[in-house]
């Protein structure tokens, strides 16, 4: 992968909670937002908004793990101006509410640990 396309990505990765734009990066890695767009989508095959905001809706899965954290909080986190914004793009990404989604997650976490835990109470006896 191109070197600059990678300091790209990295800048992008580490700053998901943060509003830029496609020209910002570009200048980041010394590229016009032309070339760096057409690198990227080379590169990853994505446009750069599709890839940003596949990047955010990653970073939300992690997060949504977490049952401390709201959905308002998940959203500024992953650099969406609002919590409404941020679902209307879960949801049509993943097909599940946020807060659908973490439910999900957490039954079936704590299924498996149920099922950890039987396993280890038999595997004693």
């Amino acid at each position: 992968m191109d070197p600059r396309i990678e300091l790209g990505l990295h800048i992008m990765e580490t700053n998901l909670d943060k509003h830029f734009s496609l020209s910002y990066i570009a200048r980041c890695v010394g590229l016009s937002a032309s070339r760096f767009g057409h690198l990227l989508k080379q590169e990853t095959g994505q446009t750069f908004r599709r890839h940003i905001q596949e990047m955010r809706l990653q970073r939300a899965k992690m997060l949504l793990e977490d049952p401390s954290l709201g959905i308002k909080e998940v959203a500024s986190r992953t650099g969406y101006s609002s919590a409404a914004s941020f679902s209307r793009s879960f949801k049509e990404r993943y097909r599940l509410t946020p807060g659908n989604y973490r439910n999900k997650k957490l039954t079936n976490q704590a299924y498996y640990i149920r099922q950890q835990r039987r396993r280890s109470i038999h595997n004693d006896t």
